[in-house]
């Protein structure tokens, strides 16, 4: 039997409201999720960074989508680019889609799968609507590469990612694509030694590195990428490295 949260998440997830404040504001949203996200200061910081460095007409990947919050955020200022939401968890991808669907998004899609080192099918669960991951349980989901998904054609080559895969970063951040240096990449980490890979792997690639290890953050710049001061002080990370 599912718990009572659950089932009242489930009975009222069809209740939008508008987000009260940030990035996303005026935007609809599921009632029954997280009061953050509804009152505008998920992950503000680095939201509030994203909102600011995104250009106009840049592709932005939003891996590990979770709810779609930076989908919806990215949307308002890709006036002439894309997003592509990925999100391998069904139960979240019913809300990332409704975002989608409720606020009219036409220049996002939604996509199935999980971004890993390869294209297979992969064990994928875990506890929460946040703590899904590869090889955390016993549902069979999609992998693909970054490489892979470029040259099939089912998405535009990404100018700027955001990645939180709950442990999988280090696998996403890899092949041709990734060397060729994507304009902004966002890296979630969960851990040391992942953070130290994540990081070791955009700076061999050619990348400007800025981390915060406590922040489990890293945000990794190609060179002639040009972000705004505004940005990086929304941000408030170290100088590159």
């Amino acid at each position: 039997m599912p718990g009572v949260k659950p089932l009242l998440r489930q009975l009222t997830r069809r209740l939008r409201v508008r987000i009260r404040s940030g990035p996303c504001q005026g935007m609809w949203w599921s009632l029954p999720t997280r009061s953050r996200f509804l009152r505008g200061v998920y992950e503000a910081r680095l939201a509030g960074f994203v909102a600011a460095a995104l250009r106009l007409d840049d592709t932005f990947w939003d891996v590990g989508a979770h709810f779609g919050y930076y989908s919806l955020l990215a949307s308002r200022t890709l006036s002439a680019g894309r997003c592509i939401a990925f999100e391998p968890d069904a139960n979240n991808r019913w809300y990332l889609e409704h975002h989608v669907q409720w606020n009219k998004l036409s220049n996002v899609t939604t996509l199935p799968f999980a971004l890993a080192a390869a294209d297979a099918t992969r064990p994928f669960g875990g506890s929460g609507t946040g703590g899904a991951r590869l090889n955390g349980g016993s549902l069979q989901v999609p992998t693909r590469t970054i490489d892979s998904l470029v040259q099939s054609g089912t998405c535009p080559a990404p100018t700027f990612m955001k990645i939180d895969t709950e442990g999988a970063e280090a696998e996403v951040v890899g092949g041709q694509v990734f060397a060729g240096r994507i304009g902004v990449v966002c890296i979630a980490t969960h851990g040391l030694e992942l953070h130290a890979e994540c990081k070791q792997k955009a700076t061999a690639a050619g990348y400007d590195v800025h981390d915060s290890l406590a922040d489990g953050l890293i945000v990794a710049t190609a060179p002639g990428r040009s972000i705004p001061e505004s940005a990086w002080k929304l941000l408030s990370l170290p100088s590159a490295t």
